[in-house]
């Protein structure tokens, strides 16, 4: 602890709040309230390798922060101007095995988030990696299991899957009764188109006849025939 707070305080300005980051194996993310200013949080983790580090923040709160990552040598290893409501990076350590993530706010913030928490994790990549897949086997082989949590993905699915099938059914359904109705109504045309046949072909009949016997009768008149 002493060697951390020695390198916080010549690698940044002593007004800074300081906390050592616990990174194990299992290392769970802690929560923090965070004021204008800077505040930063210093770490010598146990080995070099890859990292995991994930925060949290309101939507509200992001426009107003800043989020960097960077060794005690001045390299920056996660740098984002503007902070994500829920971001993941990994990054990797070599030599240089002294950390300090630094969030700085904006003053605005104050008047314009609706909660200056934030919640920080920071831990072995290889086991985020680990955990991250044995949530993701026991949500989607036991979703019950869960303790029927509506954030479950397996669940959604099963939800998404029923609701689609529930509107595909009743899409089957009114295409059958636009079909019958469809049916029904060439049917009846049918019948009505038949009825309008028989009495043009009636009609026509009629006037055939009378003119061949007016052609007829005028062919007699006048003794052609």
């Amino acid at each position: 602890m002493l060697q951390c707070l020695t390198y916080a305080r010549t690698f940044y300005p002593c007004h800074l709040l300081l906390l050592t980051i616990l990174v194990a194996q299992g290392a769970k993310g802690f929560r923090f309230t965070v004021n204008p200013g800077r505040k930063c949080f210093t770490e010598e983790v146990p080995e070099a390798g890859r990292y995991y580090l994930q925060y949290k923040m309101t939507r509200s709160l992001t426009p107003f922060v800043a989020v960097a990552v960077t060794t005690s040598g001045g390299a920056s290893l996660v740098v984002h101007n503007v902070a994500k409501t829920d971001a993941r990076e990994i990054f990797e350590l070599n030599q240089d095995r002294k950390i300090a993530i630094c969030f700085k706010v904006s003053p605005k913030a104050v008047h314009s988030a609706t909660s200056m928490n934030i919640t920080l994790e920071l831990m072995d990549a290889e086991e985020a990696e680990l955990t991250r897949q044995k949530r993701q086997s026991y949500s989607t082989t036991n979703p019950t299991a869960l303790g029927i949590g509506k954030a479950s993905g397996a669940l959604r699915q099963m939800h998404y899957i029923r609701d689609t099938t529930t509107r595909i059914r009743f899409d089957f359904l009114s295409l059958l009764a636009v079909d019958e109705d469809v049916r029904y109504s060439l049917n009846e045309m049918n019948a009505v188109a038949w009825n309008y046949v028989y009495v043009f072909a009636f009609v026509s009949s009629i006037i055939c006849c009378a003119t061949y016997l007016r052609l007829r009768h005028f062919f007699t008149t006048k003794k052609y025939i």
